[in-house]
């Protein structure tokens, strides 16, 4: 089960206030059923029945490539190497930065209608754009130092005089009742499932707080950039109405795991599910663990096969319970804008930014314990066991793979997780050689248990892959990873 939402719907008793049904591709490419919904524009008329026209379709609702995931060719939509999106069916262009940061948006007549611009670390720190009420606003923002947004300052002249608000947040984070000081409301927001903003629907009118404000925090948090329609996610842009981001999704790398990296997709929103998980800052993946200073050492070893400047755009830092993060969870955080020739870094890149499955690195010393899975016969009938066996340094490092429909392997993890076990009882630059090893040649080459014949070394490199002669992709690309994490770990910071 893929746990996407399929469809929405609201009613004021009988009547259909809004409804939206959504289709997804193998790869969790999603479009609108659009004889279902009633959010998208249908100015067109197909015999007694009004469709969307196919310049809304191009921009509401276009068709997607499979092959990239991208928005198909030929709609008006475009792209750069990098994989952002340059241009829309509405003639906008939209430029970046170096770091992918999107800088500036001009429209059809080639006018700027949006201009950004960003510190060193990556935090916006001023735009021209369009206030809330429509006005032209030059806004800065301040940060403490912590990186905390503490201030926003604004050129747009307010009519109405400054005043108390607090906002009420829902599960999500979305901002969804301002009240003043008394405690009355005096505004309310809601949102369809992908962050679209309700607005003139049901029953809200302004007799419900159903009004405009000045509030710019929208969907999730995010802040909202009236001039583009897209929404500010810190590390990029989110579009609510394609639900999904225009540009790849950035980075977070675990520790000892690598969690909930989930695949498939590096521009789709929140695993499709965006009533359950949400993405605060654009980037996604978290790891949970209960021993910070095992950790940490952890990290130090798995760094090592980094070159150091590749190590300088990684850091540990352990969750506060704030922004998704889970309190006393271990996060590496590495920079999503940093773009380097090492192939280990590409690697780690890749696998945070896997956002289907899950990978566990578990670092075993003499006496340890671990459990697999396998099949054994029990009355004539295969049955599939746990099994539970004491690691006495029987191998470098172990990729045992999810269980998956179809799978040929004797041996597999325990749960719904690809596991890579590493040997403690070996020097600490081998443990940085076995965690890229095994990454590199067995969880990505081997999809993580999708393609496992493709993560499975040659019969000779299988019994001694460091004295073997590589012949296929495996071979070869454990033996790149580990003569890359060795060169690395001679190095210093």
């Amino acid at each position: 089960m893929l746990n996407r939402i399929t469809s929405a719907e609201e009613k004021t008793g009988a009547a259909v206030n809004w409804n939206q049904t959504y289709t997804f591709d193998r790869y969790g490419n999603r479009n609108f059923n659009e004889s279902l919904t009633t959010t998208l524009p249908k100015g067109c008329v197909d015999g007694s029945t009004m469709v969307v026209c196919e310049a809304d379709k191009k921009m509401f609702n276009p068709d997607l490539n499979a092959s990239d995931n991208r928005m198909a060719a030929g709609q008006g939509w475009a792209y750069d190497a990098a994989g952002n999106v340059i241009a829309d069916p509405q003639g906008r262009s939209f430029i970046y930065d170096a770091e992918n940061k999107q800088v500036e948006v001009e429209n059809s007549l080639e006018q700027s209608i949006g201009s950004y611009w960003f510190d060193g670390d990556g935090k916006r720190i001023k735009k021209e754009g369009l206030a809330p009420n429509g006005q032209p606003e030059l806004t800065v923002f301040v940060y403490n130092a912590g990186g905390t947004l503490i201030g926003e300052y604004s050129t747009a002249i307010e009519t109405a005089a400054p005043k108390v608000q607090y906002l009420t947040a829902d599960h999500l984070g979305s901002p969804r009742i301002n009240t003043d000081q008394n405690g009355t409301v005096t505004s309310r927001t809601d949102f369809m499932p992908y962050g679209e903003e309700i607005t003139a629907l049901g029953n809200r009118t302004a007799n419900e707080n159903y009004v405009s404000d000045s509030v710019r925090q929208g969907f999730i948090g995010y802040e909202s950039d009236n001039e583009t329609g897209l929404e500010f996610a810190q590390a990029r842009m989110y579009g609510s109405k394609h639900g999904r981001f225009t540009g790849f999704d950035p980075v977070f790398v675990t520790l000892e795991r690598l969690v909930d990296p989930q695949r498939l997709h590096l521009y789709v929103y929140s695993r499709n599910s965006p009533l359950k998980y949400k993405d605060p800052d654009g980037r996604d993946v978290v790891i949970a663990g209960t021993d910070e200073e095992k950790a940490r050492k952890e990290y130090e070893l798995f760094l090592m096969g980094l070159d150091p400047k590749d190590r300088k755009k990684v850091n540990f830092f352990v969750g506060d319970g704030k922004n998704g993060y889970k309190k006393g969870a271990f996060y590496i955080l590495v920079d999503e804008t940093h773009k380097s020739m090492s192939e280990n870094f590409s690697a780690l890149q890749k696998a945070a930014n896997n956002r289907d499955d899950i990978v566990k690195a578990t670092v075993l010393k003499n006496g340890d314990s671990y459990s697999i899975s396998s099949y054994y016969l029990e009355e004539n009938k295969e049955v599939l066991g746990t099994h539970t066996g004491e690691f006495q340094n029987d191998f470098g490092g172990y990729t045992l793979f999810q269980l998956r429909d179809g799978d040929t392997s004797s041996m597999y993890s325990t749960g719904p997780y690809t596991e890579m076990l590493i040997s403690r009882e070996q020097s600490d630059t081998l443990i940085a050689e076995t965690f890229f090893h095994e990454l590199r040649a067995h969880v990505l080459l081997g999809d993580y248990g999708r393609s496992i014949g493709k993560g499975n070394h040659s019969p000779s490199c299988a019994e001694n892959s460091a004295k073997c002669s590589p012949t296929n992709a495996a071979d070869k690309e454990g033996r790149k990873a580990e003569e890359e994490a060795r060169k690395n770990a001679r190095k210093k910071n």
